[in-house]
């Protein structure tokens, strides 16, 4: 899988988030804000404080307010933010059931991906939930099961 880099420039994320009509954007730069807020949420948790400017920590707080109004649109719209960590608090039926709907490229990279990474029994057991999701819509693909 290619590893791509993303950088967030956290000046222009407080400013397209302050001039944002949340309730009337596309889905797509909504779920983009979401995906941006929780890698600054993150990053913002697991960094030594005193490593960062005052302008840095003024901009996190200020991105970070506009977390729940994100969160609140995009599950009116039926989309949330998830990882890992995640699904590994929620039962097999549920993990099962947002696979779902993950596309099947998304599925086969993050079952390769976390087929090399595994080092917990949360990442064991999200892989087996993976490969199954991943088997289900083979079979479903080539006839096996019915939908």
């Amino acid at each position: 899988m290619e590893k791509t880099e993303q950088t967030i420039n956290l000046d222009e994320l407080v400013v397209d988030l302050k001039s944002c009509d949340f309730r009337h954007v596309d889905d797509t730069t909504l779920c983009q804000f979401g995906l941006k807020l929780r890698v600054v949420s993150l990053i913002a948790e697991q960094m030594d404080p005193d490593n960062l400017s005052p302008k840095q920590r003024e901009l996190i707080v200020e991105a970070l307010k506009y977390n729940s109004i994100v969160e609140k649109e995009m599950s009116n719209r039926g989309y949330r933010v998830m990882d890992s960590s995640d699904l590994s608090e929620m039962s097999s039926e549920e993990i099962r059931a947002s696979l779902m709907y993950v596309p099947m490229q998304t599925l086969v990279d993050w079952y390769e991906e976390l087929k090399h990474t595994t080092c917990s029994e949360e990442d064991a057991q999200l892989l087996l939930h993976l490969g199954d999701e991943l088997m289900r819509r083979s079979l479903e693909n080539c006839g096996g099961i019915p939908s």
